[in-house]
């Protein structure tokens, strides 16, 4: 079974992904013209699952059970496997 790869990214207030550098308080770097991050966004690339947060931290546990499912193959993947 391939390994499920689940991606949090930040989104932008217009639910557009942000691809600017930030600082590590999530502040953009000098010189980006970023409008801020509202909220992020886990989505998984075996499966159509994706969950927002409007802090990271909280997508922590949603994203371990998800990964979790995907090993015990309780979640179907896009190729129609799973239950």
């Amino acid at each position: 079974m391939p390994r499920a790869v689940i991606r949090i990214v930040r989104l932008h207030p217009d639910g557009t992904v942000c691809t600017h550098k930030v600082k590590p308080s999530g502040k953009p770097r000098e010189g980006e013209d970023c409008p801020g991050t509202a909220k992020f966004r886990a989505d998984c690339d075996s499966c159509s699952w994706t969950e927002e947060g409007y802090l990271k931290v909280i997508l922590e546990r949603p994203v371990s059970a998800h990964r979790a499912a995907h090993r015990t193959g309780k979640v179907p993947t896009r190729d129609g496997g799973g239950q």
